[in-house]
């Protein structure tokens, strides 16, 4: 008898406005018809359903993203990495346009405080996430969890191997979810509150555009 084995990768392309949705804590069954959650039973990345159907942001993306990869492949040291990933402590609403121009200076971002409460700006400072062009973020969803605690979690997913390598990154983050579900508090940390942007130019479908109902 042949073996076929194989590792899935979930892949959800979302509109801007469900970028925050925590994906990986919808449930599934597994070959057992247990419930299990999405994000520990498989790898699994948020994509952007507005790069892939939109020229401007397709275009912008390219960019970033071709940058990005001659970046990482040139092996850079720890502290080059770091100046190429945008740091968020606090999200000024009113400087969304200069944060967008920065962004396009970077490879990476990495958010350690909440997004924005109102509905409204949340979706604003994520439009501007995707017009940066900018390829890869983290950020919580949960507003109690320490910054520091947030912040030591997503940095050790920032490293040049990992960011060259989606597989393994992903892997990654699939076993700090697990790690997170099946510990005592679950809700108290922060790999329960992790969400992840991460797209491919390499891997870009042709999608079409969303009718309205």
């Amino acid at each position: 008898m042949g073996c076929v084995c194989y590792d899935l990768t979930v892949e959800l392309f979302l509109p801007v406005d469900y970028l925050c949705e925590p994906v990986d804590l919808w449930n599934i069954q597994d070959d057992f018809d247990n419930s299990v959650r999405l994000g520990c039973q498989h790898r699994l990345v948020v994509r952007s359903y507005d790069r892939a159907v939109k020229p401007g942001l397709k275009n912008e993306f390219s960019r970033s993203w071709h940058s990005a990869k001659e970046f990482l492949e040139n092996q850079p040291d720890a502290r080059l990495l770091q100046n190429k990933i945008q740091h968020l402590e606090r999200i000024e609403c009113d400087r969304l346009m200069l944060l967008q121009e920065e962004l396009k200076q970077k490879i990476g971002l990495k958010i350690i405080c909440a997004l924005p409460e109102s509905e409204r700006e949340m979706i604003k400072f994520l439009q501007a996430m995707l017009m940066s062009g900018i390829p890869i973020a983290f950020w919580t969803r949960c507003r109690e969890l320490p910054p520091c605690e947030v912040d030591a979690g997503i940095q050790q997913f920032l490293t040049a191997q990992l960011l060259l390598n989606p597989c393994e990154l992903l892997e990654k983050i699939r076993k700090e979810r697990a790690f997170a579900s099946y510990c005592g508090t679950p809700e108290n940390h922060w790999g329960s509150h992790l969400s992840v942007l991460w797209d491919n130019w390499e891997r870009m479908p042709t999608l079409e555009p969303l009718k309205s109902s």
